[in-house]
């Protein structure tokens, strides 16, 4: 499973990729989701 830093790394690259495609009038949307083990609490089913 990836550290905490990796997926801080993956999170702020998606960020990137999100304003990229949105100033190029892009309609893709990129959705990051944090693993459970590094929230404060488990995600709705």
């Amino acid at each position: 499973m990836p550290s905490k830093a990796q997926l801080e790394k993956a999170e702020a690259e998606v960020n990137i990729y999100r304003k990229r495609l949105a100033d190029g009038g892009s309609a893709i949307r990129l959705i990051f989701v944090t693993p459970d083990y590094y929230e404060e609490r488990p995600k709705a089913a």
